[in-house]
Order: structure tokens, then sequence, then C-alpha cells
């Protein structure tokens, strides 16, 4: 028989009474996840319909160079959209797996809406590139007087200057957010790291 010389704090820590997480808790925010990201997902789409939608209805108005853009601008929004839709994928399921399935999804989720968030953050330059790219097509190919140009221009740049740094407090709080709940469900499921 082998002599007890373990250390009292390491057999206090060892005698301690160990948590286990509430899964319904869990189930609740996984739920909760894909409602939401399904809403957005639909957001998403709708917002690569907008463009199409524009030409559309105002296809007798437009001159060519601005149907030409939303043509290219709908285009380019396609492996965007496509790209936020891939990494919304975890919550898109209507299975009934186990709720070790629904864990680790729910982590794979948060993780993805980090990136989202961040996305959302970057994506601000170049729609700000893509609006000065529009108006100089418009000044280039003379479709609008310059006075009506400027005047729009400027309306533009004042809704941009309160909008663009409103989504980017709104993206970081997001991203510090999400970068919390998942630091939370590991630190609940007892997990050091994440997915």
């Amino acid at each position: 028989m082998m002599p007890n010389n373990q250390d009292p704090l390491s057999q206090l820590w060892q005698q301690q009474e160990v948590q286990k997480p509430d899964l319904n808790v869990i189930n609740k925010a996984w739920r909760i996840m894909q409602v939401k990201q399904k809403l957005y997902a639909c957001l998403d789409i709708l917002g690569l319909f907008i463009p199409i939608l524009m030409l559309y209805l105002n296809r007798e108005k437009l001159d060519s160079f601005t149907a030409g853009y939303f043509v290219v601008l709908t285009f380019l929004l396609l492996p965007f959209v496509a790209y936020i839709l891939w990494l919304r994928r975890f919550s898109m399921g209507w299975s009934s797996e186990n709720t070790e399935r629904h864990i680790h999804n729910l982590k794979r989720q948060i993780a993805n809406n980090i990136k989202i968030a961040a996305l959302g953050k970057l994506s601000i330059w170049p729609i700000g590139v893509l609006i000065v790219l529009h108006y100089v097509g418009l000044f280039y190919f003379d479709v609008l007087p310059v006075d009506r140009l400027i005047r729009k221009g400027l309306i533009s740049v004042c809704v941009f200057a309160v909008l663009f740094p409103a989504i980017w407090i709104w993206a970081t709080r997001r991203e510090n957010r999400f970068k919390k709940e998942l630091s939370d469900l590991n630190n609940l499921l007892g997990i050091d790291k994440e997915p």
C-alpha cells in the first residue's frame, strides 16, 4: 500500500463539487440564435435584391452608367452575401440533433458571429469607395448637372458621416459581445479554448 502524501490543497481541490452546465440555458440560447440568424439571412438576401429591384423599377429613368453600376454592384454583392450566409450555416439546420451537437453548433456559430461583426466593420470602407466611384462616374459621364451632383454628394457625405461611425460602433459592440458569449460558454462547459 502506498503512503498518502498528497498535498492538502490538492485534496481540497479534488473534493470541490463540479457544476454541470445548465443544458436548458444552452438550448434556449441556441434556439434564439437560430431565429436571429434566419432573420439576418433573409435581410442579407433582401439586401442583394435591392439593387436589382431599383434597377427594375427605374429602368426607364436610369441612364446607362447608373444601370450598369447597379448590375456591377449586384455581382460584387453576390460573393459577399454568399460568404455571410455560409458563416450563418450552423444555425440554419432544422434537425433535432442531440444536445452535444447543439452545443458544438452554438460555439461554432458564435465564433462565426464574431467574424460577421468584424466583416461588418471592415465593409464600411468598400461601401465608401463604391459611393465615391458612383459620384465620380455620374460626373464623368455627365449624368447630372454639376450643382445637383454637388448637392446630392453633400447630402450623401452628411448621411454617411453619421451612419458609418454608428455602424462601426454597433459592429464593434456586437463583436465584443460575441467574444464574451463564446468565452462564457466555454467557461460554462469547462473549456479553455475556442472552437
